[in-house]
């Protein structure tokens, strides 16, 4: 059980399925989703890893499920997660991508936030399993 489909059932589903734990998740922080992405070029707002998935907020916050036993789920622990998970700290999300057991999210300017006193903004946060390096962390 890999949990991609985010607290359903471990079996297989051959229909597209609602993801309750999402819709409750940004019910309770009065969150939405990302805009949708209008043009090729534009970022995602979904993407799947080999057994993770991250979603992007309307204020760059990604929001993650699946396994996480390397840390790709970035809220701290090492666990496999069944519901939504709201990822602490990272705002501004611009960007991101999901590895099979690592993620990348760029952060950018944020509409809520002064851009001369966001540090975070412009930069490329890395976190999940990085043994051959695909992290970036020179370790």
């Amino acid at each position: 059980n890999d949990s991609r489909l985010a607290d359903a059932n471990p079996k297989k589903f051959h229909t597209p399925q609602v993801v309750p734990a999402l819709s409750l998740l940004l019910k309770q922080r009065r969150l939405l989703l990302a805009k949708a992405p209008c043009d090729p070029g534009d970022s995602p707002i979904i993407v799947c890893g080999g057994g993770h998935t991250l979603v992007r907020t309307n204020f760059g916050q990604l929001i993650a499920w699946g396994a996480g036993s390397h840390g790709q789920l970035g809220y701290g622990e090492q666990w496999d997660r069944q519901d939504c998970v709201l990822i602490p700290d990272l705002y501004g999300v611009i960007d991101m991508a999901a590895g099979s057991r690592h993620s990348v999210a760029i952060v950018g300017l944020d509409a809520q936030t002064d851009h001369q006193s966001n540090t975070r903004n412009g930069r490329v946060f890395t976190w999940g399993f990085g043994y051959w390096g695909e992290l970036g962390q020179g370790d």
